[in-house]
């Protein structure tokens, strides 16, 4: 599975919720931009490259690590 970098777009709708902070097991973008918003975050690391999109996704399925 290729997973999508947490990007600014997406830290941007969080901190508009309300939220204090976003904890990231993977890696984010864009790292100026989230740098500005008023939220923290914090990931394992960064990627510059944007991540692939193949379809909408899988609902209700096991989490396995």
């Amino acid at each position: 599975m290729l997973l999508k970098p947490l990007a600014d777009a997406m830290a941007s709708k969080a901190a508009d919720n309300g939220w204090a902070g976003v904890v990231v097991d993977g890696a984010v973008r864009d790292v100026a931009a989230l740098d500005s918003l008023p939220i923290g975050v914090r990931a394992l690391g960064t990627d510059p490259r944007r991540g692939l999109v193949r379809g909408p996704g899988d609902l209700n399925v096991p989490v396995t690590p």
